[in-house]
Parts: structure tokens; sequence; C-alpha cells
């Protein structure tokens, strides 16, 4: 990938160099506005053709219609937002992940609790006794 200062061609093109202009005049047309173009594309026939395409193009009006402003914009933010929805989706999924792991560890700890508070109830063990070692009331114990 090659990657080109193009203020830099567009100022060789502005400072008149004819030298310069001709040496990198493929690079130059790349920024250059449609009646600077013109200008440029007088001078050389692949910069000619090049322009003639352009022009083409520019008069498509469906290929106008797909790459204008309004509707380049609509597509970015129809882009963005899928983008942001998946990434809230999976940001939302794994949260309710974590959420429903720790609320299911919380439940089974307190199925837990409960069960061995079951089983020392029918050991015959004090309630004040289970009550404290379980933190369960009284009255959660002689419901179990």
């Amino acid at each position: 990938i090659y990657e080109f200062n193009m203020d830099y061609y567009l100022n060789l093109w502005y400072s008149k160099d004819e030298k310069l202009i001709d040496k990198y005049k493929y690079l130059i047309m790349l920024d250059l506005n449609k009646k600077d173009l013109n200008e440029l594309s007088k001078k050389d026939k692949v910069i000619n053709k090049y322009m003639e395409e352009v022009n083409k193009i520019n008069e498509d009006p469906e290929f106008y219609e797909y790459i204008s402003a309004e509707e380049d914009n609509r597509k970015i933010e129809n882009s963005l937002r899928s983008q942001y929805k998946r990434e809230g989706l999976a940001e939302g999924r794994a949260e309710g992940r974590a959420q429903g792991i720790k609320e299911g560890i919380k439940e089974g700890i307190k199925e837990g609790i409960k069960d061995t508070a079951k089983k020392m109830k029918k050991e015959n063990i004090d309630i004040n006794i289970i009550s404290k070692v379980t933190n369960l009331t009284k009255e959660e114990i002689e419901k179990l």
C-alpha cells in the first residue's frame, strides 16, 4: 500500500512548474477540481481519457444516486447503526450471562442452605441453632 501526500502534489500544480507537473501529472490529476483537470487533460491523452471517464460516470444518474453525499451519509449511518446494534447485543448477552450466572449461584446457595436446614431439622436439631447456622428465619425453617 502506498500513501501519497496529495497536498504536496496539488501544490506542484499550483506552482505551475511545468517540469514537475509533467513528471507527477498522473498523481496530480487525482486531486484536481474539474476546471483544473480539464486544463491538464488538454496536454495529455491519458489524462484526457481519464477526464472523459470521469465525466461519463458523473453523468450516470444511477451512479450519481449511488454515490451522492446524502446516499453516502445514509449508508454510513446504516452501517454505524448496524455495528452499534451488534456491539450492544453482544454486550447485553455478555452482561445477561454474567447476571444469569450470579443469579444462578445465589439461587444454588439458597437451595443448598435450605436443604441443609431441612436435614438438620430431620435430625431434631434445635430451630434456634439451625437459624443461627443458616441465617434462615424460624418461619422459613418451620415451612421446610
